[in-house]
Order: structure tokens, then C-alpha cells, then sequence
């Protein structure tokens, strides 16, 4: 295993790490009940492509990219494992964002999630990013659009759910940006 692989295998590892470090602060085994949300292909499917194509399409081309395509992606990977565990740390200190209405939990808009409504989506799209930039890998590259636009369409339908089951959220939306602060 030649040492670009061996860096991408470490990224990957710290990006998952960080849900490990949230449940340890947290104590608390937090698995929201995914059956039924065919939404998440939106984001999951795109993802893991992403993730497994560009690492396939070096082992396959044997290419070398660009030391500016690598240190980008590095960028782009620590930026990724950074936000996901801050988000993840701030979200299971309260032990979830959003819960069922009868459960009687409120909005979670404290930490990330006073700037940012869907930092986890943003952490998700930067690991699409760091993956096709680090291996200039075009197809995680297009992958990587395909993705983006799933997750603005998850997160669409997502936020008609939580408008019809929150009040406060019209509130809290008018407040926070959905994925970048100051742009969108």
C-alpha cells in the first residue's frame, strides 16, 4: 500500500472517529430508527461512491495526482472530520436534534446548530469533496455534483417535516443558514 492510500485510510478513519469521540462524551448510544427513509439514498448512495470510486480509479489509472489536488483534499478532509465532530459532540450533548413531537424534545438549535441548520449534510459534502480532490478523480468528481444536489433535495424534505411538526421552526430557519453561513 503505497502512502497516499495509507493517508486516505487514516482520513476515513478520523472521520468516523469522530462519531465515536460524540457517543463517549455524550454516554449515550443515540440510533435514530432510519427504516422507511428512502431520502437517505439521497445522501448515503452518492457518499460511499464517492468514497470508494476515487480510491478505485487510482488503483486502477496508477496515477499520481497533483500535489495541489492532494493538500486540497487534505484540506477539505480535515475540514470534513472537524465539523462532523463538533456537530456530532454538540448534538449528543443533548442526545439528538430532533425528535418525535410526542416525545416532548424541542428544536436543538445550540452549538453548530445556531449557525448552521444541517452541519452533518456540510461535513458530508466535504468528505465527497476531499475524496475526488485527493485522488483527481473525476468520477467521485461528478459523483460528488450528484451528491450535492441529493443532499439539497433531502434537506428540502426534511425541513417540510420539521416545519409541520416544529412551530418554532419557521423561527429558527428565518435565523440560520441551511449549510454555509452567509451564503446558503
Amino acid at each position: 500500500m503505497d502512502w497516499l492510500m495509507f493517508s486516505y485510510l487514516g482520513f476515513i478513519f478520523l472521520y468516523r472517529l469522530g462519531q465515536f469521540y460524540a457517543i463517549i462524551k455524550a454516554h449515550n448510544l443515540y440510533k435514530p430508527d432510519y427504516s422507511g427513509d428512502w431520502h437517505l439514498a439521497l445522501v448515503w448512495v452518492p457518499m460511499l461512491l464517492a468514497v470508494i470510486g476515487a480510491p478505485y480509479e487510482y488503483f486502477i489509472q496508477r496515477e499520481m495526482p497533483g500535489i495541489i489536488f492532494i493538500l486540497l483534499g487534505a484540506a477539505f478532509f480535515l475540514s470534513a472530520i472537524v465539523l462532523r465532530s463538533k456537530s456530532l459532540a454538540d448534538l449528543t450533548q443533548e442526545y439528538i436534534a430532533f425528535e418525535d413531537k410526542n416525545a416532548k424534545y424541542q428544536l436543538f438549535s445550540q452549538g453548530i446548530f445556531r449557525y448552521v441548520r444541517h452541519p452533518l449534510y456540510l461535513a458530508n459534502i466535504l468528505l465527497m469533496i476531499a475524496c475526488s480532490l485527493f485522488f483527481g478523480s473525476l468520477f467521485a468528481g461528478l459523483i460528488t455534483v450528484m451528491g450535492v444536489g441529493g443532499v439539497i433535495m433531502k434537506i428540502n424534505l426534511e425541513e417540510k417535516v420539521l416545519e409541520q411538526e416544529y412551530a418554532i421552526f419557521a423561527d429558527y430557519r428565518k435565523k440560520t443558514y441551511r449549510l454555509i453561513p452567509k451564503i446558503f
